[in-house]
């Protein structure tokens, strides 16, 4: 899916771990929306009434182009299965809509959902049904162009370096002398 000549539709998934975390998910949103120029979803900015939020993560995931997973420890207690039934209950719905989209259509949801690492976050909570280690994830250093190079390069299907024109020619070596 080229978004390259297009606003991509992007979705920010993340677990309410602790006051700094929301805030540096804000300002990640923030960066999206107002450096790169993103049409970017997330429940702060859909606060002004009140809403069935289950249906809102629905609608929200599956019109977004790439939904990013925000690891942190919490996410990854949810998505791997091991929070209790009373605890971050809207996370464990948009993890169970994701895990079930994955499964109906791995091809299609492999590629647009994307793990992302915010400074001063590990790779290890990532959870496992985004397969941290198989599979990539993305590792934002800082909120500017270069810092989430890897990540925006993805979502505007832009590659960071042009394969070369190939000979026409395959190469001919001559044989050695016994």
């Amino acid at each position: 899916m080229s978004t390259v000549n297009r606003v991509p539709r992007v979705f920010v998934s993340y677990t309410h771990d602790s006051r700094e975390h929301r805030e540096m998910v804000l300002q990640f949103a923030q960066f999206l929306t107002e450096t790169c120029g993103f049409d970017v979803n997330i429940d702060f900015w859909d606060l002004d009434r009140r809403r069935n939020w289950y249906q809102w993560a629905m609608e929200q995931i599956t019109m977004a182009d790439y939904v990013l997973v925000i690891a942190s420890p919490v996410c990854k207690i949810v998505g791997d299965g091991r929070c209790g039934n009373e605890s971050n209950r809207g996370m464990q719905s948009e993890i169970t809509l994701l895990m079930e989209l994955l499964h109906s259509d791995r091809e299609v949801w492999q590629r647009r959902l994307l793990p992302v690492v915010l400074p001063g976050r590990s790779a290890a909570e990532i959870p496992l049904f985004l397969q941290p280690r198989t599979a990539d994830h993305y590792v934002v250093q800082d909120f500017t162009i270069t810092g989430a190079e890897d990540l925006l390069r993805t979502i505007t299907a832009q590659v960071r370096y042009h394969r070369p024109a190939m000979n026409p020619a395959v190469v001919r070596l001559q044989p050695r002398g016994v």
